[in-house]
């Protein structure tokens, strides 16, 4: 059995440009499905525009924006209010939030793995 696909996680952190505190419970999908990925992907390139003259900053905030704001689905309110993170000034506050969805999803695939291990038979050579 898989285990559940979704992680809370808190975040407390000062946005480097605004200076105010950003804390909250978020809850967020550990690992998109197919239909989330495809919708991911069609934001990051939505948020990037040119691609052939995109800068290495845009392309990283374009991919925490299409993320973060696809695999949040319970938030405190101001990110809310931010439009799931779009209105923000303060960029490493986005990738706070990114960062803890990317953890979710790496510690749920490390779960699975080891569950597989688990429940596969070791072998005896003959």
């Amino acid at each position: 059995m898989l285990p559940k696909n979704e992680k809370v996680f808190n975040l407390n952190v000062v946005g480097e440009v605004t200076g105010e505190r950003y804390e909250g419970d978020f809850t967020c999908i550990c690992v998109p499905d197919i239909r989330t990925r495809n919708k991911i992907s069609r934001d990051e390139i939505k948020e990037c525009g040119d691609l052939e003259n995109i800068s290495t900053e845009l392309y990283a905030r374009s991919k925490w924006l299409a993320n973060a704001s696809n695999r949040v689905f319970e938030a405190p309110t101001w990110w809310d209010s931010s439009l799931y993170g779009s209105r923000l000034l303060d960029d490493n506050i986005l990738k706070a939030v990114y960062d803890k969805c990317i953890d979710a999803e790496l510690e749920w695939r490390a779960n699975v793995k080891g569950k597989s291990a688990e429940a596969t038979p070791a072998t005896t050579p003959a």
